[in-house]
């Protein structure tokens, strides 16, 4: 639940329609996509809106707050 928080709180942080890619999911999702390296090498925005063993319902929710926020992104 804490990283659950960390995980909200940050994306809420990052002003609204400004990130290029999403990615959702659980672990394998978080350690697979690493945005420093895509605004390093490409200029995209990106967020992790991922955590440890994410349940698909909560990956659900964080789809629908992601599409509200940032309805250009693409989601992972």
């Amino acid at each position: 639940i804490n990283m659950s928080l960390y995980t909200v709180s940050g994306f809420y942080a990052e002003p609204k329609n400004t990130l290029d890619i999403i990615s959702v999911g659980s672990s394998q999702c978080f350690t697979s996509m690493v945005p420093a390296l895509l605004w390093r090498d490409y200029g995209w925005t990106s967020y992790n809106f991922c955590v440890e063993q994410q349940p698909f319902k909560l990956s659900y929710y964080f789809i629908k707050e992601a599409i509200k926020r940032h309805p250009n992104a693409l989601i992972l």
